[in-house]
């Protein structure tokens, strides 16, 4: 049976900086996996962070969407609270909303339409969604005329969302850069696989993926971890990034558009993610910052290798169920030919004692027990088909002996 096993980052990661100290005992502490925590602090530091406070390369925002994996009961809700529990108070104009309609997302940062003009302001810049279990967000997602997943993806590439519609008290319209959404989705491996099914239009491509597990957790639970002490800076402004980061980053890109490199198409915003994720640590550990230090972007590569490897872990799981149907259907379809083999022989060896029984009837009336002895120990379990056939074809009579037993005669 196929089985998804994650990874996780080691727990010398942790010990990195007393915050990420901090994260892991805290995920001890209530049980569940440090990744997942690391994860959702992330994406609720992105969520507090106003949408002008920006990579300075290439303006890269800060949206980041993390997809905890994990079976039933593992702690995937743990996690995200744990995190809240962490960050409780950093902001956030509109915190801990589930994912609605990609139109109920866009609201989220609207008014109400003004009663002359029609227009609606934007009232808010943060928004933090989770989600207790992905299947809700793809059944949302598969709805006739859903734009949900749309909105998220457009949200997540800071471009711009929102529906014009006839009504003026119903047009959305927000500019992808005045918004900043952080996203965490708690998903059981088999329902993560639905995020695939979008691979062509860029879903599973912007996720994080972490487990809720922590395999080498101390049956004794370490003591609890208060409120952090984390504000974010609404100053806005772009994170300057160590050089040797942006030559690595601008040369990549020119390999891919000379041709040079071909990408897989799972891969193309790693990169960018790493760049997010680096940017938002820089932030976590010190929200005034104005750089991203070369320990943040490897500390972020680190995760991004994680998440790369749970993405291909996830695959390859999918791969794998795909195989078992497969297996399980053709084991089905050879049964199903072996049934119907045995049932033609069966039918085949019926007609053969048939005729031989016509044949000896045509001579002499024979009884139950003759006509047993004479199919042989061999072709005895045929003998009531062979019959049933000579019953029906009117090939055989069987009449009442004076004894009260049977008999069976030919017809001529």
């Amino acid at each position: 049976m196929a089985k998804c096993d994650l990874k996780v980052l080691p727990r010398s990661f942790y010990g990195q900086t007393d915050l990420l100290g901090l994260i892991y005992r805290k995920a001890h502490h209530v049980m569940t996996g440090p990744d997942a925590v690391l994860a959702a602090c992330l994406a609720r530091v992105a969520a507090a962070t106003v949408p002008t406070v920006v990579v300075d390369y290439q303006r890269c925002p800060l949206n980041l969407y993390a997809a905890i994996i994990g079976p039933p009961g593992a702690g995937k809700s743990k996690a995200a609270t744990a995190a809240r529990h962490l960050l409780p108070n950093v902001g956030i104009d509109a915190d801990w909303i589930p994912a609605p309609s990609g139109e109920g997302l866009c609201d989220v940062f609207l008014g109400k339409a003004d009663k002359e003009t029609h227009e609606r302001s934007q009232i808010k810049q943060t928004a933090f969604a989770y989600v207790d279990e992905g299947q809700q967000l793809h059944k949302a997602g598969q709805r006739e005329g859903s734009t949900t997943l749309d909105v998220m993806r457009s949200m997540w590439a800071a471009q711009p969302v929102g529906t014009m519609n006839a009504d003026p008290d119903r047009r959305r319209q927000l500019r992808g850069d005045s918004v900043r959404l952080g996203l965490v989705v708690g998903y059981q491996p088999d329902v993560a696989l639905q995020l695939f099914r979008g691979s062509a239009v860029g879903d599973p491509q912007r996720f994080l993926f972490v487990s809720c597990l922590s395999p080498d957790a101390d049956r004794v639970r370490p003591p609890n971890v208060p409120e952090l002490d984390w504000r974010p800076n609404d100053r806005g402004r772009a994170l300057a990034i160590p050089s040797e980061v942006a030559h690595f980053l601008s040369d990549n890109e020119w390999q891919i558009a000379t041709g040079r490199r071909a990408v897989d198409p799972l891969e193309v915003h790693d990169l960018q993610n790493q760049l997010r994720v680096a940017a938002v640590l820089a932030l976590f550990h010190d929200p005034d910052t104005d750089t991203v230090s070369p320990e943040m972007w490897n500390a972020a590569g680190q995760i991004m290798g994680v998440s790369v490897e749970n993405r291909r872990r996830l695959a390859e799981y999918e791969r794998a169920k795909l195989d078992e149907v497969n297996d399980e259907k053709l084991n089905r379809d050879m049964a199903n030919e072996r049934r119907k083999k045995d049932a033609r022989d069966d039918h085949a060896n019926a007609e053969r004692l048939l005729n031989r029984i016509v044949a000896r009837l045509s001579k002499d009336v024979m009884t139950r027990q003759d006509v047993s002895q004479f199919a042989g120990k061999r072709d005895r379990r045929f003998l009531d088909a062979a019959l049933a056939l000579g019953f029906q074809r009117g090939l055989v009579l069987e009449r009442q002996t004076a004894n009260g037993g049977r008999e069976y005669a030919s017809p001529q």
